[in-house]
């Protein structure tokens, strides 16, 4: 609302999708500084020229701020980014439903969201929600991209075929139309090497999924019976892959049940000359937490993560491993969509 009215008084003016101040030698209303802003917005003495602040005028307000952040984000390439993407999937989530909302108002803001849905299929390409958001986009008939949205759609349904949304979806784009083939699926992704870049991130992420589960059944079998070095080997295995995966609280998750067993006490009493191979675990996922590569919490320590960790029975079932997978973008899978049930249209009154 501060920013609406200094433009309409002549205090700020657009240049290339941004605000920018008018000197004082050009505007007569000139003021420098938030506070004074403040004042000549809610004037005491009522000399101030104000505009008239209607319902329409607080909604366009709302719109040009609104409309102002995206284009900063895009210029910037928030969430377009498939790799930066992987650890902001809610973040990103809730930018492309803001992006959304404005293409509601303003049409060509489609083309930015279906650019944001894209990135989303490739950085999470086994998560039903990604193909699901594509989807959505690509039906709006300002894209004129119905064949597209074919095979996004049957690409979420080979995903989950019980899901509402993938069978309406796809029985809705399907009525009266062709099979949809694999150009009309690299329409959908942006191009052959989008395509290319999709599959080869599912490859990835069914390598390490297969690998989480093979750690897992080797916990679960080589533990099932009294400690051995068997037991105590599938666990370390377990644990260096989640710092791999840099998935820390897991891997300090293993590091509790470890410590809660007393294998650092085993270890000197039945394998000294083998070296404290706990104790080594520790320190690499201390190294880890405390000195990061890339994205991370700064200022964490080891004993922040050990306050809130999986247990022993968590770490081994199957259940909490998928649904921990369905949370997270890096190598992981997501079949269910629970958060979506149902698809609301609202487009512009052009269409």
């Amino acid at each position: 609302i501060v920013m609406t009215d200094n433009v309409l008084n002549g205090i700020l003016r657009a240049e290339d999708d941004d605000l920018v101040e008018v000197s004082s030698a050009t505007s007569p209303n000139h003021q420098t500084g938030m506070p004074q802003r403040m004042t000549r917005l809610f004037p005491r003495d009522g000399v101030q020229r104000q505009p008239e602040w209607t319902q329409e005028n607080l909604m366009t307000a709302s719109f040009v701020g609104t409309q102002l952040e995206v284009s900063r984000h895009l210029k910037e390439k928030d969430c377009l980014v498939p790799a930066e993407m992987k650890s902001s999937l809610v973040r990103c989530r809730r930018f492309l439903r803001v992006v959304l909302s404005l293409a509601t108002l303003r049409g060509e803001f489609y083309e930015d969201a279906l650019e944001l849905a894209r990135a989303r299929v490739i950085a999470a390409p086994l998560h039903l929600e990604s193909w699901l958001w594509l989807t959505l986009v690509l039906m709006h008939p300002y894209l004129k991209m119905q064949a597209a949205a074919a095979a996004s759609a049957r690409q979420a349904l080979a995903l989950n075929g019980s899901h509402t949304c993938a069978q309406s979806m796809h029985a809705m784009l399907l009525q009266d139309r062709p099979a949809p083939t694999l150009q009309d699926l690299d329409e959908a992704l942006g191009g052959p090497n989008a395509t290319r870049a999709s599959q080869a991130g599912r490859r990835q992420v069914t390598r390490r999924l297969k690998r989480r589960r093979a750690g897992r059944a080797r916990v679960v079998v080589s533990c099932a019976a009294a400690r051995s070095s068997a037991c105590l080997d599938a666990w370390l295995a377990f644990g260096s892959l989640f710092v791999h995966e840099r998935w820390l609280a897991a891997a300090a998750g293993v590091l509790a049940v470890l410590r809660a067993d007393l294998w650092v006490e085993w270890e000197e009493a039945t394998r000294p000359e083998e070296g404290p191979r706990v104790l080594a675990f520790e320190a690499k996922l201390r190294r880890a937490v405390e000195q990061p590569e890339g994205w991370a919490t700064w200022g964490a320590s080891l004993e922040d993560h050990l306050l809130d960790v999986p247990g022993r029975s968590e770490l081994q079932d199957e259940g909490w491993l998928r649904g921990q997978e369905a949370r997270i973008g890096q190598g992981g899978r997501d079949l269910q969509a629970a958060g979506i049930r149902n698809v609301v249209f609202s487009y512009s009154p052009a269409w």
